[in-house]
């Protein structure tokens, strides 16, 4: 009951009230007419714009207080005192709770109302706590609403509604607020995450475009013909068929490859040959990079560069030309000249999605600055002439060279404020920098923000039509709705039967410790004949022991705290013994005045068995595509080479066929022979190694000792040849295989051992075993020429040969594991390091140690 009017307490508010009215008033008279009381700051000094009278009361907020004010003299009569008091009250509370909600709102949405003018706009703790008061005035002027009885109701439920309102209200705009700030940070994410993976793509294809540049020059360092056409041009240069031939090899190789112009420089930087045209003058530039590359003796890059202050901007590759053995006199060097304009920009400027500001920049370091080597979208002039401090501090092409990778946020080129991902592009002098402008990225937020006020805005209108409606409806409902629930809660009770009958999942009611319900489809499941053999036993009895203290403890939790817990996977116990997956879902809820638990079990025995052959077979799809991809890139390489062999040579023949050069014919033909045969070598042992794993003989149990001595059969010319001792451990091992497959991968191991012998006088081969009883290991030890510890992760990949002047092709030891791996087993390679041998050590499936006896 609300207290007496004429008690203590009563009496104290009411004069209180009346102070703040009278205080709020004098304010608000005298901020009319410009006067400010230094009194407000309470003797504090306030720091605040010029102009602003910060720390002085609100218009508003008087305003405000003389509303509460108005609400509660209003709302402190009797009925008898009529009914225009309780409605002055009422409708004062609503519109000083409506001024304070405007307010709250504007802060929510991060649009403060009267902010940047001359009125003093309402603090957010100053709005919060008048639209506290006004819901206690709404409640206090439905308590004490004057007039008849049926006022009294109407205001009171009035006031409930409003409240209800109000809280609706306050929900609705913590949640749109709520939405907003998780919809910008995700919107972040997901360009930080675009800008990465953009990054990373452009990174890529960087790294990959240099790999085959570089490869392309490997292509002539030590190519002998090549060096000896060179050789004999030098010594004869007025020969003009040894020009024409020069010739033909550099238009070979532009016509091959795309570059903008092939040339030959001797070793003081003059021009010997070039494609398309000769040069006028060779760049300084180009002749100091020629002594480099001799002194550097590998193939390497001109970074981008102009020949003069406005000419166009270059790279090249540089591939020093040596003289054959044993000399190795220089000769010259290779220059592949690439525009960047026409092979390289367009990978770095492409954007995958439109965009009108995003891009991607490549720069390197010069010094103290950062220099710009490809044109920029804002500034198309800026390849190599556009630099920066590094000391900017939050430039992110600065950032970028100092080391750091990720996503930076700061000023760009032009000052403007971007979002950007920066990379380092691996083995070059370059950094990646993929950027978008801050202001698209933040384009669609504020756009965003204003959807939504309109939807709360629409949803607030909704909501109070239809509160409106029900103050309006919820006389009379009462009696209907308890009859309409009743019949509501027999009829759910009957399709909650009906459901539970026709689940196609087992379902389980447990109360006290039993089993008091289950449906059909529980049957199967535990292989049951009838209801009866499940029905009061404990669930215990039902489920795996292993299961019993995870089922304890769900069980407590969902007693004590009311709450489902999640879905797990479990086993339960068949009548017959068996165990089945399934997986389970329980439910605490009250049933017949006490607790109890609902369990749903779904047979998972069948998915989990689809999840596991899945599983396999994304496992081995993602091997196969590596491989194909691998395979793929490895062959169109090193089938190249051949090719521009023998097209470079069928020019040549024409040239001789015209002259009726007898002796160059077949030194032309014999090239081109030498390079078909290397193909059709390479293509005979990659179809080998294709048929490996797809066409098995069956298998059969054999001896270490009788594959060996098969496949030693097969390279005893090499072994004798060389002179190499082989020793083969008589300790009994039985393998089970392919025996032609097993005994090719022996014999290619043994191959490989004789020919990087080197120069070891005692060449020596170890066959033996090793490892436990369980898992034994067979090695091929010998003492040649050993492994450089940089190429022990190259040794069986396809056509990697650590030392071309031994010849092969390449595919002998991938052949190896390939055929080990198809036998369920794995290989490695140890070496202590050049000149200290090397030792293969291969574990096969099935393999087991046996008796002498039985392994002979």
């Amino acid at each position: 009951a609300p207290p007496p009017l004429d008690s203590p307490a009563h009496r104290l508010g009411a004069r209180i009230g009346d102070l703040a009215a009278g205080v709020a008033l004098a304010l608000l008279v005298l901020g009319a007419l410009g006067i400010r009381l230094p009194v407000e700051r309470l003797g504090l000094t306030l720091s605040c714009n010029p102009g602003v009278p910060v720390g002085h009361m609100s218009p508003v907020t008087a305003v405000c207080f003389l509303l509460a004010a108005c609400a509660a003299r209003s709302s402190a009569g009797t009925p008898a005192t009529g009914t225009w008091r309780g409605l002055l009250g009422f409708g004062a509370a609503a519109v000083l709770l409506g001024i304070a909600f405007v307010f709250v709102l504007g802060y929510l949405y991060g649009r403060p109302l009267l902010y940047g003018g001359k009125t003093i706009p309402m603090a957010l703790s100053t709005a919060v706590g008048l639209m506290v008061l006004g819901l206690g005035l709404l409640l206090l002027a439905g308590r004490r609403g004057g007039g008849s009885l049926e006022l009294h109701e109407r205001t009171v439920a009035s006031g409930w509604l409003f409240l209800v309102f109000a809280l609706l209200a306050a929900g609705l705009i913590a949640a749109g607020h709520l939405y907003c700030n998780g919809y910008e940070r995700q919107h972040r994410v997901e360009v930080e995450r675009a800008l990465s993976a953009v990054a990373d793509l452009k990174v890529s294809g960087l790294t990959q475009w240099r790999r085959e540049r570089l490869g392309d020059g490997s292509a002539f360092l030590g190519n002998e013909s090549f060096a000896e056409l060179v050789e004999q041009t030098l010594e004869r240069p007025s020969d003009p068929r040894l020009r024409n031939r020069l010739q033909t090899w550099l238009r070979q190789v532009r016509g091959a490859h795309g570059y903008q112009t092939v040339f030959l420089l001797d070793v003081g930087g003059a021009a010997l040959a070039a494609d398309p045209a000769a040069l006028e003058s060779v760049p300084a530039r180009l002749r100091e990079a020629v002594a480099d590359s001799l002194r550097l003796g590998e193939v390497s890059f001109l970074d981008f560069h102009r020949d003069h202050a406005k000419g166009p901007v270059h790279l090249a590759v540089l591939v020093p030309i040596y003289a054959a053995q044993p000399e190795r006199r220089p000769l010259g060097v290779l220059v592949l000249r690439i525009d960047p304009a026409a092979h390289l920009y367009p990978l770095v400027q492409g954007w995958p999605t439109p965009s009108p500001s995003a891009e991607a920049l490549l720069v390197r370091r010069e010094g103290d600055h950062v220099l710009y080597l490809n044109e920029l979208r804002f500034d198309p002039g800026a390849a190599l002439t556009l630099r920066q401090p590094l000391a900017s501090p939050r430039l992110a092409a600065a950032k970028a060279i100092s080391g750091y990778e990720g996503i930076v946020e700061g000023p760009d080129y032009r000052g403007l404020l971007s979002l950007a991902a920066v990379r380092r592009v691996p083995d070059s002098p370059w950094f990646l920098v993929a950027r978008i402008d801050a202001a698209e990225v933040d384009a669609g937020l504020v756009e965003r923000v204003w959807h939504l006020a309109l939807l709360v805005s629409a949803l607030l209108a909704a909501a109070a039509c239809a509160l409106g409606w029900g103050w309006r409806q919820h006389l009379g409902r009462f009696s209907r709705e308890r009859f309409r629930a009743a019949e509501s809660l027999r009829s759910s009770e009957a399709r909650y039967q009906t459901l539970l009958e026709n689940a196609p999942v087992a379902v389980l009611i447990k109360r006290a410790d039993r089993i008091t319900e289950v449906n059909m489809a529980s049957l199967p499941l535990f292989a049951a004949q009838s209801k009866e053999q499940l029905l009061n036993r404990s669930p215990f009895e039902l489920f795996h022991p292993d299961d019993h203290p995870a089922m304890r403890a769900r069980i407590g939790a969902m007693l004590e705290h009311g709450d489902a817990v999640p879905v797990r996977e479990g086993k339960v116990l068949r009548l017959d013994g068996a165990a089945v997956d399934v997986e389970v879902t329980a439910a605490p809820f009250w049933d017949q005045g006490g607790p109890a638990i609902h369990v749903v079990l779904r047979d998972v025995t069948e998915r989990k068995r689809a999840e596991q052959a899945l599983r396999a077979s994304e496992t081995e799809l993602r091997q196969r595509h590596d491989e194909l991809t691998r395979f793929t890139y490895t062959v169109s390489h090193d089938l190249k080479s051949p090719l521009v062999t023998i097209q470079t040579f069928v020019g040549y023949l024409e040239e001789d066929l015209a002259n009726n050069d007898r002796p160059g014919i077949d030194k032309d033909l014999g090239f081109i022979r030498n390079a078909a045969q290397k193909m059709s070598r390479l293509l005979d042992e990659l179809l080998m190694l294709s048929r490996v794993g797809r066409y098995v003989n069956p298998a059969e149990e054999l001896s270490l000792q009788e594959i060996v001595r098969e496949s030693l059969s097969l390279v005893a010319g090499q072994i004798a040849e060389r002179g190499a001792k082989v020793e083969l451990t008589d300790a009994p091992l039985v393998l089970r295989g392919d025996r032609d497959r097993l005994i090719q991968a022996f014999q290619n191991l043994v191959d490989n051992a004789v020919k990087f012998m080197g120069e070891q006088p005692e060449p020596r081969i170890e066959i033996g075993i090793e490892g436990s009883q369980d898992e034994p290991v067979v090695f091929v030890r010998d003492n040649g020429m050993g492994i450089d510890a940089r190429h022990i992760s190259k040794v069986f990949d396809l056509f990697a040969q650590l030392d071309p002047q031994r010849g092969g092709t390449g595919i002998g030891l991938p052949l190896v594991r390939r055929i080990v791996e198809t036998h369920g087993g794995r290989i490695s390679v140890q070496s202590e390091g050049p000149g200290r041998g090397s030792c293969f050590r291969i574990t096969l499936a099935g393999a087991r140690r046996a008796s002498k006896e039985r392994a002979s």
